[in-house]
């Protein structure tokens, strides 16, 4: 899904990161003019924005140009079997 968002954003994919079944985040690039419509797109997903993210990405879809932009999404497992408890801790 996010792929296909991004992609029909004429954006650019950089880097994809995967932190086990945690998270990923996608490193891209893409035109200021089109973040408005893929914002939109990811909320209509379910895809939600705290308050400081959301003001910052509206403010820097106004202008022209291309812009760098990473996207990180946490992914909240119910099934236990499918969490992963992560230590702060190496060792």
């Amino acid at each position: 899904m996010l792929r296909e968002i991004l992609a029909a954003g004429s954006a650019w994919i950089l880097d994809c990161r995967t932190f086990s079944n945690v998270s990923v985040t996608i490193s891209f690039e893409m035109e200021q003019a089109s973040l408005a419509s893929v914002l939109e797109k990811l909320g209509s997903e379910g895809l939600a924005f705290d308050g400081s993210s959301h003001e910052m990405l509206k403010s820097a879809g106004q202008g022209a140009g291309v812009i760098a932009c990473s996207l990180q999404v946490t992914f909240v497992h119910m099934e236990r079997d499918q969490c992963d408890f992560v230590s702060p801790f190496s060792g």
